[in-house]
């Protein structure tokens, strides 16, 4: 949490650099300097959304919450072949753990 708070206010203090250079840019009559600080205003927070929500699209949760389950299942069962499982694992692989 705390470094999505850092990161925040990061992005703040960036956009009022912006707009203090924009400022600036048309006091002192420097158009380009005007001009490349309200793109940017605009520009930078758009890109970073748009990798927020590309990362978020690609990184899904689900996805890695089913590999996880997938591996502790292949651990189960291997533990169980070796004799060496518990019943939660068993549990885990789906079956009950019979007694031989």
């Amino acid at each position: 949490m705390k470094v999505k708070r850092i990161l925040a206010i990061g992005g703040i203090a960036v956009l009022l650099g912006f707009y203090v250079a924009a400022l600036i840019g048309a006091i002192i009559g420097r158009p380009n300097l005007f001009i490349i600080a309200l793109y940017a205003t605009f520009v930078v927070p758009a890109v970073t959304y748009a990798l927020i929500m590309l990362y978020k699209w690609t990184h899904k949760d689900g996805a890695i919450d089913k590999l996880q389950a997938d591996a502790m299942k292949k651990e189960a069962i291997r533990s169980e072949e070796t004799g060496t499982g518990t019943e939660n694992e068993a549990k885990v692989r789906g079956g009950e753990k019979t007694e031989n």
